[in-house]
C-alpha cells in the first residue's frame, strides 16, 4: 500500500525492479544501482603486495556463502604444486568464524590462509588495493537479482576478481560488461583461472588489471546521483 501511493520507485537491479513492475506497472520503477565513491578510484594506488595475495572482505554464512571451494581449490594447486605453498598468502577480512576456521584447518591450510577478523574500511579498502586478487564466494542459494556493495567496492580497488560458485548470475555478468574478472561455477575452471592468474604473477610479480575504466565508471556514486536527479526531474513534472 504505501509503493502504491508514490510517484517513482527505484530498486537496485534489473530481476527486482522487474518484481516491482508486476506489481505496480513498469512507467513508475526505475533501477539506479548501488555504486562506489569515485574518490577511491582517483586515490594514490596501493603498491601491490610481493606474495601472491587472494583477499575477501566479507562475510560468511553456513550453507550459503563458504570458503569451502576456495580452500579445496588452493589444496588440489598446491599439492600438484602448481602454486609455491611460500608465495601463496589468502586474506579474510571480516568477522571470524570458528567453523571457518575448522574448515581451513580441514584443508591443511592453517599457514597460508588467515581470518583477520573486522578491520575499520578504510583497511579494507587499503587491502582491497594491494591484492594481488580479489575473491567473490558467491553463495549457493539462489539468490536471483542479488549483488553486494562489495561487488562495488572491488571495482574501485581496480584489482582482478575471481567469482567462485554459486550459479549464473548478475555478477557474471557485471564481471562480463567490466572485463574486472572472471566466474567460475565449477573446481577444474576454478583451477584453471586461479592458475592463470599465479602464472601471470609468477612471471611478472604482478596479475594486470584488466578492467574497463570506462564500464567501471559507470557505477560510481556520480552516475547513481545523476540518474536520481534526472528521477527526480521526472517526477517532478
Amino acid at each position: 500500500r504505501t509503493l502504491a501511493e508514490a510517484d517513482a520507485l527505484t530498486t537496485i537491479v534489473e530481476p527486482l525492479a522487474g518484481q516491482l513492475q508486476t506489481l505496480h506497472g513498469a512507467g513508475r520503477v526505475s533501477t539506479i544501482e548501488h555504486g562506489f565513491d569515485p574518490d577511491t578510484v582517483s586515490g594514490d594506488a596501493e603498491p601491490v603486495t610481493r606474495e601472491f595475495t587472494i583477499t575477501y572482505t566479507g562475510g560468511w554464512d553456513v550453507g550459503g556463502r563458504e570458503p569451502r571451494m576456495t580452500l579445496e581449490v588452493l589444496g588440489i594447486l598446491l599439492h600438484a604444486g602448481a602454486l609455491d605453498r611460500d608465495l601463496v598468502r589468502v586474506r579474510f577480512y571480516g568477522p571470524a568464524e570458528q567453523w571457518v576456521q575448522d574448515q581451513i584447518d580441514e584443508a591443511g591450510l592453517t599457514d597460508v590462509v588467515t581470518q583477520y577478523g573486522r578491520v575499520p574500511q578504510s583497511e579494507a579498502f587499503a587491502r582491497q588495493r594491494e591484492s594481488q586478487v580479489l575473491l567473490i564466494p558467491k553463495s549457493e542459494l539462489p539468490l536471483e537479482g542479488m549483488i553486494s556493495s562489495k561487488f562495488y567496492e572491488y571495482l574501485a580497488a581496480r584489482r582482478p576478481m575471481l567469482a567462485l560458485g554459486g550459479h549464473p548470475d548478475i555478477v557474471d555478468e557485471k564481471l562480463r560488461e567490466t572485463r574486472a574478472g572472471v566466474a567460475c561455477e565449477s573446481r577444474e575452471a576454478a583451477a584453471a583461472a586461479l592458475r592463470a592468474y599465479y602464472d601471470e604473477y609468477a612471471a611478472s610479480g604482478v596479475v594486470t588489471c584488466c578492467s574497463d575504466l570506462t564500464a567501471v565508471m559507470r557505477y560510481s556514486q556520480r552516475e547513481m546521483a545523476r540518474q536520481f536527479a534526472e528521477l527526480l526531474e521526472r517526477a517532478s513534472v
